[in-house]
């Protein structure tokens, strides 16, 4: 049996800076800029854990860095 992590626990396990904003049945992940151009690395790993969950994200990205992600 596998434990399924809600969104706000696998955001939790990045940085507990980031936050989850609910507007009607959509929710977008938002980032410090600071993490923007220091911490990369972490946010597409985060992308990439909710794409291997099947939540679908949708990057907003700048300049080829994501700034915020969609579910």
């Amino acid at each position: 049996m596998t434990a399924t992590l809600s969104i706000k626990d696998i955001i939790a396990q990045y940085l507990s800076s980031y936050r989850l904003n609910k507007a009607g049945s959509a929710q977008q992940i938002s980032f410090p800029m600071t993490d923007i151009f220091m911490n990369q690395r972490r946010i597409v790993a985060l992308w990439r854990e909710l794409n291997e969950r099947g939540m679908k994200p949708v990057a907003k990205t700048f300049l080829g860095k994501i700034v915020s992600i969609s579910l």
